[in-house]
């Protein structure tokens, strides 16, 4: 049987920002005569480069479903906490300094791990009670969720001044492609009988061949550059949305 699940992730989020300059030379006239200064003009890049990580949640559907995690109703890849880590490079096409709003376009690669949430045990341990069987009696195998994914879409950037140093507000809606892969789990007696047998298999959930759908990225957050107002570090969260696939034969 095919299922499939939307999940969502919000986290603690940094920012790193780049900037780069320009040179000029300019000629001056002296009585004695000519000599030569050089001024350096510092220019703001179009370019925002990011790097980011921090902890995330696979939302299942429902609240109930989901938190708290060791009492979630959900009972197919029981994914916990996890971790996001994504790298972006955001293009302005805003290109005055001193402009408090800005529009540019970006994209975003990233990546996402699951883990096994902790009711997970209680669940096994239950469901083999129902068997008459204890956790000698069979094998118990699982993997984790994990997600990695591509997109682009546009962001804007709003300062709460004109100052280079002035915080600043940044969001970004963003489609693209994720590839998904849930979590695999099985529980299976312990010796005896052939792989197709039923007997011998109590419970399993595994990926199937869909991996690939299109998903999207909402981005909201809060920065702050440093003395150096090439580097700012802040908090964001992100929310994200796709679908992913997985087979559970014996349901």
């Amino acid at each position: 049987m095919l299922r499939s699940f939307t999940k969502k992730l919000a986290g603690a989020l940094l920012i790193l920002l780049a900037f780069n300059s320009s040179h000029a030379q300019e000629a001056c006239d002296a009585p004695g005569g000519g000599c030569d200064t050089v001024g350096i003009q510092h220019k703001v890049s179009p370019w925002r480069i990011g790097g980011f990580i921090g902890p995330g949640f696979a939302y299942c559907g429902s609240w109930a479903n989901t938190f708290p995690l060791s009492e979630a109703r959900d009972k197919t890849l029981f994914n916990g906490w996890g971790i996001n880590g994504a790298i972006s490079a955001d293009y302005f096409f805003t290109k005055r300094p001193e402009a408090q709003f800005k529009f540019g376009v970006g994209a975003a690669l990233g990546a996402q791990h699951f883990f096994i949430r902790p009711g997970f045990n209680e669940f096994v341990d239950e469901y083999l009670r129902s068997y008459q069987l204890t956790r000698n009696d069979v094998e118990v195998k699982r993997s984790t969720s994990e997600d990695f994914y591509l997109a682009i879409g546009p962001v804007i950037s709003w300062h709460f001044t004109k100052s280079r140093r002035s915080p600043f507000l940044e969001a970004s809606i963003k489609g693209g492609i994720f590839r998904t892969t849930p979590a695999a789990i099985s529980i299976r007696e312990t010796g005896g009988g052939g792989a197709n047998d039923p007997r011998t298999a109590y419970y399993a959930v595994s990926p199937n061949g869909n991996r690939y759908y299109f998903g999207g990225l909402a981005n909201l957050g809060v920065f702050f550059p440093l003395k150096n107002p090439t580097w700012a570090i802040g908090v964001q969260a992100q929310g994200y949305r796709t679908k992913v696939s997985y087979d559970m034969p014996w349901a």
